[in-house]
């Protein structure tokens, strides 16, 4: 057995000690070449796919909804220079969150809720880090608008540390809002 060739029809090396293929030496070479041989078709695999970003695209997919929905539900007291759109679900924590917050209960058939819209993003943009503006639909977060008996839209509801303490219903000039959050803001820096 010793002086036979491997493979039987003589094509390959002989059997004999110190060869690179004598059986003991098969183990480590035989693995690394079999890993490296794995490793290699998957690799090719993707890239026949067309997978071979894969990984990069799933981060990229990742970060881009982790950024989503940190600006849909972790409503925070960073400076926002549009207002944020409330649901049921951020609505509580969003004005738990802030100090004074200002929130816009509106509908899209609603012609004068529409009139206040640049108004409201107008003193968004005004009052960014100081005051956050949200905007909620009452056509899909009716409970809220039953939980504030919002009879009108568009109504304007005004909290200070978590509390409503005044609202505003009907489309109203600019300045008269800007009354509202103004004597908020001086209420606020003198109980600090």
């Amino acid at each position: 057995m010793w002086g036979a060739t491997f493979p039987p029809n003589g094509a390959g090396c002989s059997l004999q000690r110190g060869w690179p293929c004598h059986p003991r030496s098969w183990g480590s070479r035989r693995k690394k070449s079999r890993v490296r041989l794995v490793y290699g078709l998957i690799r090719d695999f993707r890239t026949v796919v067309g997978l071979g970003g894969l990984d990069e695209e799933l981060d990229e997919i990742r970060k881009r909804k982790l950024e989503e929905l940190k600006r849909r539900y972790l409503v925070g007291s960073e400076s926002r220079t549009t207002p944020v759109e409330l649901t049921a679900e951020n609505f509580e924590p969003a004005i738990r969150r802030n100090r004074i917050v200002v929130v816009d209960l509106w509908a899209e058939w609603c012609p004068p809720c529409r009139m206040m819209e640049p108004v409201i993003e107008e003193l968004a943009r005004d009052y960014a880090g100081k005051v956050l503006f949200g905007k909620l639909n009452v056509d899909e977060n009716a409970e809220i608008a039953v939980k504030y008996s919002v009879s009108g839209i568009p109504t304007f509801l005004f909290f200070n540390n978590g509390k409503l303490v005044d609202r505003v219903t009907g489309a109203v000039p600019r300045r008269y809002i800007e009354q509202k959050i103004n004597s908020l803001l001086a209420s606020g820096e003198v109980n600090r």
